[in-house]
C-alpha cells in the first residue's frame, strides 16, 4: 500500500511538473508568435514605405525623363548635316560581333541626345526574314522626316549615309556629301549624252523616288560607258554615226555623270536588295 502511494505520488508530481513545462512552452510560443507578428507588421509598414518611396522615385524619374525630352528639339536640315559632319560616329570600327549596325544606331542615338537633338531608332525588317537593320531618324523642322545611317566600316573610314525606306522596296542609302537638289537628268539615252546636259532640280531630296532617281543614273552611267567604247570602236573603223566632236562631249559628259555618282571608288548609292517588310520607330 505504501509503494502504491509513492508511486501514485510520483504519477501526480510529474504531472504537475509536464503541466507547468507545457503552460511554460505554451507561453514561450505565444510570446514568439507575437514577437513574429510585431516583427511582420514593421515588415508590412517598412514595405509600405519602401514602395511608397519607389513610387516617389519613378514619379521622379519620369519627371526628369519628361523634363529631358521637352529640352530636346528637332533640328532644322542644315543643323543635322553640321552636327554630322562634325560627328565622328560613322568613323568607328564596324564589327560583327561586338559592335554592328546596332551599336552606330545608338552610339548616335547618344550623341544626338546630348547635343539637344530629339532622335529615333529605326528597326527594318525584311521579307526573307533576314537580321533586323537599324538605323536613325530625325523629324527635321524644314525637311521633314530624314533617315540617317552611320553604320561604319571594319576599316574605320565609314560614310555618313541619307537612308531611303519604304516597306515593299529594297532599303537605299546616298551619301550624305552627295544628296544634292540639282542632279543630272538621267531620263535620257545614252546618244543624247553626246549633246549637252540637262539637269533635273528635286524638291525632296529625302524621298523614295529621289533614291530610285539617282539608281537610276547609275544604271545609264553603266549602260552608256559601254556604248560609248562601242561608238568609239565603229568611228575607229569608219562606221561611226557620230562626229569626233560628239564623241569628245559624250566623253565629258560621262566624265561629269561620274563626278555626281562615284565617291572614291564606290558608287554613292548602295541597297540591300531584300525589300522592307516592316518598320518600326522608336523616339
Amino acid at each position: 500500500m505504501k509503494i502504491a502511494l509513492i508511486v501514485l505520488g510520483t504519477i501526480i508530481l510529474l504531472l504537475v511538473v509536464s503541466s507547468v513545462w507545457l503552460v511554460e512552452t505554451i507561453k514561450l510560443k505565444d510570446y514568439e508568435i507575437l514577437s513574429l507578428k510585431e516583427t511582420i507588421s514593421t515588415l508590412q509598414e517598412n514595405l509600405s514605405s519602401t514602395k511608397s518611396e519607389l513610387e516617389r522615385v519613378k514619379t521622379l524619374f519620369n519627371n526628369l525623363t519628361r523634363s529631358k525630352e521637352s529640352i530636346l528639339r528637332n533640328p532644322s536640315w542644315e543643323e543635322l548635316k553640321t552636327f554630322l559632319e562634325a560627328d565622328d560616329t560613322n568613323k568607328l570600327v564596324y564589327n560583327e560581333k561586338s559592335f554592328d549596325c546596332t551599336g552606330f544606331a545608338l552610339e548616335l542615338f547618344k550623341r544626338a541626345r546630348v547635343n539637344g537633338f530629339r532622335v529615333g531608332i529605326v528597326e527594318l525588317v525584311f521579307e526573307s526574314n533576314r537580321s533586323a537593320h537599324l538605323l536613325n531618324v530625325f523629324q527635321t523642322t524644314d525637311r521633314g522626316i530624314v533617315f540617317i545611317d552611320v553604320t561604319g566600316n571594319e576599316n574605320g573610314t565609314g560614310k555618313d549615309k541619307v537612308g531611303y525606306v519604304e516597306v515593299g522596296k529594297p532599303y537605299g542609302t546616298i551619301n550624305l556629301e552627295d544628296v544634292k537638289e540639282k542632279f543630272v537628268d538621267c531620263s535620257i539615252s545614252c546618244s543624247e549624252l553626246s549633246r549637252d546636259l540637262t539637269y533635273a532640280y528635286y524638291s525632296n531630296i529625302f524621298s523614295y523616288s529621289y533614291y530610285s532617281a539617282i539608281e537610276n543614273c547609275v544604271e545609264l552611267y553603266k549602260q552608256c560607258v559601254d556604248a560609248y567604247n562601242k561608238a568609239v570602236e565603229e568611228f575607229n573603223k569608219g562606221r561611226s554615226s557620230y562626229t569626233l566632236s560628239q564623241l569628245n562631249t559624250w566623253y565629258n559628259n560621262l566624265q561629269k555623270l561620274r563626278n555626281y555618282l562615284v565617291s572614291g571608288d564606290f558608287y554613292i548609292v548602295s541597297k540591300i536588295d531584300d525589300p522592307v517588310k516592316s518598320v518600326q520607330i522608336l523616339w
